[in-house]
């Protein structure tokens, strides 16, 4: 578990570290680390690097049971280490519609909310709602207006503080959103 949480940190610190410096394009970052100069010696291995990829926006169904058989859906993108499949970024949204949660590194200032901006403009904002192993957790009220907005946005970017006082931005793909919309119940 220890091994875990500090192979985490480490890859959020990494991932946090290369957007900060303005590296994020879609949810496609790399981060690699500097070789030493050649010296006639033989190189160490280099460090391996994080690349992160999108997932498809999809609806997944929990049987709640009861008499009509009923069930809880959520709408979730999310933007992943792609070796690893570690989430980096991850939207949810429940079947009613009432608020978007929002899966976050650690390392992020808690204080200061999330910023979430559609085709440029702002959509609104998160705020910092707890902080489990598995990262800092925002939520943010919807409107049918607001779910319009993203459903005709090519991407949507999401603007963090990052503890040190330095801005984190990690931009991911809409491609997808509004057919899973229509299918979440």
């Amino acid at each position: 578990m220890k091994h875990r949480m500090s192979l985490l940190l480490s890859l959020a610190l990494s991932a946090m570290m290369a957007m900060s410096a303005g590296a994020s394009s879609h949810a496609q970052q790399r981060t690699t680390a500097k070789e030493p100069p050649a010296t006639g010696k033989a190189r160490p291995a280099a460090r391996a690097s994080a690349r992160f990829v999108p997932t498809a926006w999809q609806v997944k169904c929990i049987a709640t049971g009861g008499k009509n058989n009923t069930a809880s859906c959520i709408l979730s993108g999310a933007v992943v280490e792609a070796r690893t499949r570690r989430i980096l970024v991850k939207l949810e949204i429940p079947d009613h519609r009432k608020f978007l949660t929002l899966q976050l590194p650690h390392g992020l200032d808690l204080r200061k909310p999330v910023e979430l901006r559609v085709g440029g403009k702002q959509l609104g904002k998160a705020s910092f709602v707890t902080s489990r192993p598995a990262g800092s957790f925002a939520r943010m009220k919807l409107d049918k207006k607001t779910l319009a907005a993203i459903g005709k946005g090519k991407d949507i970017s999401i603007g963090m503080k990052i503890f040190n006082g330095s801005d984190m931005s990690v931009r991911m793909s809409l491609k997808g959103f509004s057919a899973a919309l229509r299918k979440l119940r």
